[in-house]
């Protein structure tokens, strides 16, 4: 057999032996390489289109669900403003139009749930009352106005007894602030008021009640005081002309812990979940205070089962009554995003 002389490519080369170069391999294997490209790129395209739904969640902040924030309406300059609550610190949210916005601010209220705000027509802001520390667990009798664009210390609280609950509100008959606050358990409730920069006692022998919600009712033109007593019966009471009066007639068909003033019908509403086993996702019915019984509003008054009320106030005449509510259904173990429903006097819409 005669010896070969054409070359032949083995695959084996000496140490000094140059191979093909790079592009030359590529020509070669074009065959094999464009495919696995191909596939890669499909692969990647696969894989972005999977991605876990906290990645296409939209970018604008929002705060996260928790408990027992302080909630008031500014009528001046159009926001909902939310601040503190179980979990949020000492943060500062503003909602308007639609969207959430974290406020960094120079002055910040220490951590705190638990607090209470309200629209102080008199001086066109917002002032918000007390609360439980988040650090120390210990009661707050702090009062602050919020101007707008930050906070600002109105009074340090020495002159006030610590109390076990309180409640802030406006009374629009005398046009001052009132304040409501039980010292200890089955203690009665004393009713306070801020008047040339001070707090001034105007009754302390008001009913003794377990927890309790307060807001003005424009009907009787006083003060409408819900809640359960120390046997679990929930009880109507009405303070006004500094009296207190109990309505016997008028016990709530609801746990009667969250009242508000709902201007859009110059009435006052009580919120509430329906009774449910615990654990069951439930609807958080709507009543109406007629000014001597309590009604239940229809099925346009309720809260859907995929959202927990967190808390309400009043929107005043522009949007009525305003909640905000933790949204479920999110499928990647992150607490719920916080929306803002606000209630026409008919029926409940998704804020915009």
């Amino acid at each position: 057999m005669g010896k070969r002389t054409d070359p032949v490519d083995d695959g084996w080369r000496a140490p000094d032996q140059k191979g093909p170069s790079v592009i030359d391999q590529i020509r070669e294997h074009r065959g094999f390489i464009v495919p696995v490209a191909a596939s890669c790129i499909i692969a990647l395209v696969v894989l972005l289109s999977h991605r876990p739904y906290v990645h296409q969640l939209p970018s604008m902040p929002s705060p996260k669900a928790s408990l027992s924030p302080a909630l008031a309406f500014d009528s001046l300059t159009g926001d909902l403003v939310m601040f503190g609550g179980v979990g949020n610190d000492a943060t500062t949210w503003t909602w308007r139009a639609g969207h959430w916005k974290l406020r960094r601010l120079k002055t910040v209220p220490s951590a705190r749930f638990g607090g209470s705000s309200v629209w102080d027509p008199g001086t066109k802001q917002i002032v918000m009352f007390g609360g439980v520390s988040e650090s120390t667990t210990m009661a707050l009798t702090d009062l602050w106005a919020w101007t707008g664009n930050d906070w600002r210390e109105l009074d340090k609280g020495r002159a006030l007894p610590v109390p076990i609950i309180s409640r802030l509100t406006y009374d629009s008959q005398s046009g001052l602030i009132t304040l409501f606050l039980t010292r200890g358990h089955q203690a009665p409730i004393e009713v306070w008021v801020w008047s040339l920069n001070a707090w001034q006692l105007v009754n302390d022998v008001g009913p003794a009640l377990t927890n309790y919600a307060v807001a003005f009712d424009p009907n009787s033109q006083a003060m409408l005081v819900t809640g359960p007593d120390a046997t679990g019966k929930v009880q109507s009471w009405r303070f006004g002309d500094d009296e207190w009066k109990e309505l016997q007639s008028a016990m709530p068909g609801f746990n009667g812990e969250i009242i508000v003033q709902d201007d859009s019908r110059g009435r006052v509403m009580g919120l509430a979940p329906r009774p449910a086993p615990q654990g069951v996702p439930v609807e958080t019915q709507a009543w109406a205070w007629t000014g001597s019984a309590w009604l239940e509003l229809g099925s346009n008054a309720t809260l859907p089962k995929s959202i927990d009320l967190i808390q309400a106030t009043s929107g005043q005449d522009r949007y009525g009554v305003l909640a905000v509510v933790m949204v479920h259904g999110t499928d990647n173990g992150e607490p719920g995003v916080n929306e803002v429903w606000a209630f026409t006097g008919t029926a409940w819409v998704r804020g915009s």
